[in-house]
């Protein structure tokens, strides 16, 4: 599924009203990383930064809250230079969405 239908479908269930609780995965940034394409993955990242903007708008649309987090990261230098690994380890940053600003 593209990063733009899955928005579609996101954002339907976050106006739907029918649940108090949504987790959503974009593979985006995870499936180029692994590739070493580092103009990919940039690609890939613009286009999450749309996507998860049109989710931040919906969230404050219905008076959400939105947590961002990724399970690994790494796109951004492609392999971790102490391992030679394609991604870091498994604690990564937080950031959740204040709306109410």
């Amino acid at each position: 599924m593209s990063s733009a239908e899955l928005t579609e479908k996101l954002l339907a269930a976050i106006h739907s009203g029918k649940y108090d609780a949504i987790i959503c995965n974009y593979p985006n940034g995870d499936m180029v990383g692994h590739t070493g394409v580092y103009d990919a993955a940039v690609k890939a990242v613009e286009t999450l930064d749309n996507c998860i903007a049109q989710v931040v708008e919906a969230v404050k649309a219905v008076d959400g809250q939105l947590l961002v987090t990724a399970d690994h990261g790494n796109a951004e230098q492609m392999r971790d230079p102490a391992t030679g690994q394609a991604h870091t380890g498994p604690y990564q940053p937080a950031s959740t969405v204040d709306l109410h600003r």
